[in-house]
């Protein structure tokens, strides 16, 4: 408990099940006598924590036995929770006063709001366990911060100031990513332990307003980079955005009776061409783009030993008239038969699935190409693949095409596509004036545009879910 009245800050330490005092922590080690207010007889009096009051309380996020104290003396004090002494001490060059402390429970960091008269107020980031300052952010153009805090992977630090902006910005770069303005200053803000939603408190509102961290639900999230002083703007925002804010009355006063049971809630319809998958187990095409990497992991480590001696006796067979020896079959002969073989395979350049891929030109006869290498093992899929000449690879992209725009068998579809670009990834990258390069360009960019048009919405339906799943599972019911 730390006391901000008066000159100075006291800090005292209580037990919470008894309300028992346990100590004071003070920076002074002795007492000092001072003549008590009736009596004129002397007492002892024990130094303070802090010459200033104390404007924050943190435990360290890597040793729960540390305690930190933030004053606005401008000093950062580190505290041995168990002994009550001082261990260590951090104090400010200028004139600054220590207006808010937040730890990340991430790592070892500590996050400061320092003011001084005259200048905007700054962030500094502590380690606590090097016990040095690592990041300064003295460039924000808020007169005031009212709130800090933390990202749950220690990776961002939020700032609220009396504007109405939280900013924020990427610890690792110093550089501010994102910003967002509200109607009311922040006055208080936390994520989740998991990092997907943003708590927040705003002035003369009495309310917490939940926002959803979309780094944690969509997939594809690009940040930039934006100078301290950037100030976004909004032009007709009612016009340009359709927002809907869901609204949770917790306690009200209204009776029970106005809650009407024949309203229905009806969600958004479905597509028609809605995307499906193949409904084939995993292990058909999951393992498809490191099909290659498992098959020399599986390869054995040292080839099958010949025997050093032929045994003693000969194989016998039965026959009518009794019985007579097989006769040993030739090393040289099964060693002729596989050059043979070899060359023969050499020689078929293409196989059966290219022909037909080859010939196919209407987007039936795609999607017959199609079932027919789905019907196929996952060696020989990567075979085919293989196998693939670069004429050929057109072709084989615009099968992927096809059944994109059919919205069938998508699971299927992404890893044919990751296999082929792995497999091909020299042809696709080289630069060439020939027809097949510029067909095979022009259909790589048909394939972004549609693979975006068809999972873009159930991407969407997919975040929706895990939010309300994740919801549920956090409820308290």
């Amino acid at each position: 408990m730390s006391d901000s009245k008066g000159k100075g800050g006291h800090l005292d330490q209580y037990n919470i099940q008894s309300g028992r005092f346990i100590r004071t922590f003070t920076e002074e080690k002795e007492e000092k006598e001072v003549p008590s207010g009736k009596n004129g007889n002397k007492v002892m009096e024990m130094g303070t924590a802090h010459s200033e009051p104390i404007s924050g309380l943190v435990f360290s996020g890597n040793c729960s036995s540390e305690l930190i104290s933030a004053g606005k003396d401008g000093v950062l004090r580190f505290w041995d929770i168990r002994t009550g002494k001082k261990k260590n001490q951090i104090k400010s060059k200028s004139s600054k006063q220590i207006e808010k402390a937040v730890a990340c429970q991430a790592n070892s960091l500590i996050a400061m709001a320092c003011s001084e008269p005259g200048h905007n107020d700054s962030i500094v980031l502590i380690d606590c366990l090097t016990k040095r300052a690592v990041r300064v952010f003295n460039k924000i153009p808020s007169k005031k911060i009212t709130a800090l805090c933390f990202s749950s992977d220690g990776q961002w630090i939020l700032t609220a100031d009396n504007e109405r902006f939280i900013r924020i910005f990427d610890i690792s770069t110093s550089r501010m990513v994102d910003m967002i303005l509200f109607s009311k200053p922040c006055i208080g803000m936390a994520f989740n332990p998991t990092g997907e939603f943003l708590a927040t408190l705003h002035q003369d509102e009495r309310a917490i307003f939940i926002w959803a961290n979309k780094s944690q639900f969509a997939t594809r999230i690009s940040l930039r980079s934006y100078p301290y002083d950037f100030i976004r703007k909004w032009e007709n925002l009612d016009e340009d955005l359709d927002i809907e804010v869901t609204r949770v009355v917790i306690d009200s006063d209204d009776d029970d009776d106005d809650i009407h049971d024949d309203v229905i809630f009806e969600g958004p319809s479905m597509d028609a061409a809605h995307l499906t998958y193949s409904g084939l187990p995993p292990s058909r095409w999951e393992n498809l783009p490191e099909i290659g990497l498992i098959k020399e992991r599986n390869k054995p480590i040292e080839p099958p030993r010949k025997t050093k001696q032929v045994p003693f006796f000969l194989a016998a067979s039965a026959t009518m008239t009794g019985f007579e020896f097989d006769a040993p079959k030739l090393e040289n002969e099964s060693e002729q038969r596989k050059r043979i073989n070899a060359k023969r395979n050499l020689l078929e350049l293409e196989t059966n699935f290219t022909q037909k891929l080859k010939k196919a030109e209407t987007k039936f006869e795609f999607l017959a190409v199609f079932d027919s290498i789905k019907a196929m093992s996952v060696s020989s899929i990567d075979y085919e693949i293989r196998s693939l000449p670069h004429s050929a690879l057109p072709k084989f992209l615009q099968m992927l095409l096809e059944m994109l725009k059919e919205r069938r068998d998508f699971d299927i579809v992404q890893s044919l596509m990751a296999s082929a670009v792995k497999i091909h990834r020299s042809e696709l990258w080289e630069e060439q004036d020939d027809e097949d390069s510029k067909a095979l360009t022009r259909i790589l960019e048909e394939i972004e545009i549609e693979q975006e048009k068809v999972w873009s919405p159930f991407e969407n339906l997919l975040g929706q879910n895990a939010t309300l799943i994740q919801w549920v599972k956090n409820a308290l019911l």
